[in-house]
């Protein structure tokens, strides 16, 4: 404490925190309820409050009827816990669910289909179908057979399509953005290299360095 009053007056140090992607979680888990997150630390064999908070990815009023199951955001402090989670699974209300590490993507509406914004946010009135732009939730189509991209205009491919051009070109600006703010302040201008992108495919990132060579690099588990 005296070391930061002496850094900067009211300053502090803020912990770093991974996100994890929960699947299939049991409706009756409480995200907001910091006794569920305590009770699952105790069945995985955790350290205390190693897990800061969660959070159901879709809106509850946004469930079908029926629904038991839904995905999850957990955040985690350590990232040796994030690794051991992804490894063996985590207990969840008595239920087994295979975290997966959150991927830096580009934010897209899931009412609207367009992009920088999630659906609780989203002023839409209505909801857009991400098969086939009907006023519909994209679970609820009909029309399966049917492909329309909101933001290209085109028959081609579906909204939520991986191989999307614009879905691709904004993972580029996203992942070049990360890097950039990585490499600015920590690396010497001559050991810098360009952004990492998704290919074709959007399953591997591309490192350009700067003599404009491209080479195939998992995605990072920082």
């Amino acid at each position: 404490m005296a070391f930061m009053e002496g850094f900067s007056k009211g300053s502090h140090i803020r912990e770093r925190s991974y996100n994890l992607i929960l699947p299939r979680v049991p409706i009756i888990f409480k995200p907001e309820n910091r006794s569920h997150l305590r009770e699952i630390e105790e069945a995985n064999n955790l350290s205390d409050h190693v897990i800061c908070k969660a959070r159901w990815i879709k809106l509850i009023v946004r469930r079908r009827q029926g629904q038991t199951h839904t995905y999850a955001i957990l955040t985690v402090t350590s990232a040796d816990y994030v690794n051991i989670l992804i490894r063996d699974g985590l207990l969840v209300c008595g239920a087994r669910v295979r975290p997966m590490k959150q991927k830096l993507e580009p934010i897209q509406c899931m009412k609207c289909r367009n992009w920088g914004h999630f659906a609780g946010e989203c002023l839409a009135s209505a909801d857009t179908c991400g098969t086939c732009r009907g006023k519909h939730c994209t679970n609820a189509c009909q029309n399966r057979d049917k492909c329309w991209c909101v933001t290209c205009e085109s028959a081609d491919h579906a909204s939520w399509d991986r191989n999307c051009p614009e879905f691709s070109r904004r993972c580029y600006s996203t992942c070049w953005m990360k890097e950039t703010q990585k490499t600015t302040c920590c690396t010497s201008p001559q050991s810098r290299t360009g952004p990492k992108h998704y290919n074709q495919t959007g399953s591997h990132l591309m490192s350009i360095s700067q003599e404009g060579t491209q080479s195939t690099v998992s995605p990072s588990t920082e």
